[in-house]
């Protein structure tokens, strides 16, 4: 799917499931989960690539390391993984580190946030990355994800790591803000957030 606005460009490509082919091609150094999508974002500025991702950097990303402090009972045994079996990616975190520059806030208190309903949806694209039903381990779902919504007035977008088995659950989200016509066109807001227990903003210059 593309969509076009001003001078800014929304690629998404939702993908089908991926292949066997597909898979090998990865090279993944861990278990593939259950519902792998062939999927792909990108986001430009005027000719500049400002933000792209993939269902194989994100896979490529997973700890593939015995994860100690990450376990799950089968019968009355405690088994200590292999790899992160919640396919949890560092690339979210480790993009955002990328980024020198701070964040204001205040961007994400904008009225216009709370009240987006009164406001034509221009572009909505929703991409799915992959999902796993991690069923041995008792039943749950991770499930990785893209939603991008786009008014007259800027842009929103947010890349979601979910998980939750039982009583245990994770959420991690990249949140992108813009405004098309602000004292801050030239610059996009991210809120990087884990849980309540993390928040991080930077800001992306143009």
């Amino acid at each position: 799917m593309l969509f076009q606005f001003n001078d800014w460009t929304f690629k998404s490509s939702q993908g089908l499931l991926m292949t066997s082919g597909e898979l090998d091609a990865m090279a993944l150094r861990i278990p593939p989960p259950t519902i792998p999508f062939n999927s792909s974002v990108e986001l430009s500025f005027s000719d500049r690539k400002v933000f792209s991702v993939t269902t194989s950097d994100l896979l490529g990303s997973v700890n593939d390391r015995e994860s100690k402090n990450i376990v799950y009972t089968k019968g009355a045994i405690k088994v200590v993984n292999p790899y992160d079996w919640t396919y949890r990616p560092s690339w979210i975190r480790s993009f955002v580190m990328g980024i020198p520059n701070q964040g204001d806030p205040s961007q994400f208190e904008d009225p216009r946030l709370s009240d987006a309903a009164r406001f034509a949806i221009l572009h909505y694209a929703h991409v799915d990355f992959y999902e796993d039903e991690l069923g041995e381990r008792g039943g749950g779902e991770s499930k990785c994800e893209w939603k991008v919504r786009v008014m007259e007035w800027g842009f929103l977008s947010l890349l979601r790591f979910d998980y939750h088995l039982g009583e245990d659950s994770l959420r991690e989200e990249l949140r992108f803000l813009h405004f098309f016509c602000s004292d801050d066109r030239k610059t996009i807001t991210l809120e990087y957030r884990v849980d309540a227990q993390e928040k991080i903003y930077k800001s992306i210059c143009l």
